[in-house]
């Protein structure tokens, strides 16, 4: 859609285009979903230096919860809104404790179509959504390949 416009240039008001792009709503969330074993949970503790025994006592281990958040980073960096991507602020509640064994499903939903879009996500049980283990919001710096901006 184009409208015209009349633009100042060089001190004179001369005829213009003003180029308006069509309002696009958010994309519809992203899902990632993941089983979350021991072996995992072992190599996140080795890699982290939490030894925290919780996390590794048999049936009652329960998942590191910054290893969520890493899913959650995952989400963003290779999905939505992908490649390039720079989170920039993080804000997040731990709901509940996750087994591990568990398969989490990351649902990531783009609240606007800006440079630094925000975002809402959850952890949840993917048999059963009603068991969150972890949400909470980004601000995320969205390269501009990945951009459909509205407001700059």
């Amino acid at each position: 859609m184009s409208v015209s416009t009349l633009m100042r240039s060089s001190g004179r008001w001369m005829p213009g285009l003003l180029q308006l792009r069509p309002f696009s709503a958010a994309p519809p969330p992203v899902e990632l979903t993941r089983t979350v074993t021991a072996k995992d949970v072992q190599e996140f503790g080795r890699l982290t230096g939490d030894t925290n025994p919780i996390h590794f006592d048999g049936d009652a281990a329960i998942v590191h919860g910054v290893y969520l958040l890493g899913l959650v980073s995952r989400a963003a960096g290779t999905v939505c809104p992908g490649p390039g991507s720079i989170v920039l602020n993080l804000e997040s509640k731990f709901v509940r404790a996750c087994p591990v064994g568990s398969t989490v499903r990351v649902v990531l939903e783009r609240l606007d179509q800006r440079k630094i879009s925000q975002f809402e996500f959850r952890c949840e049980d993917a048999a059963d959504k009603r068991l969150i283990y972890v949400q909470g919001k980004l601000a995320i710096r969205v390269p501009p390949s990945a951009a459909t901006y509205i407001n700059t």
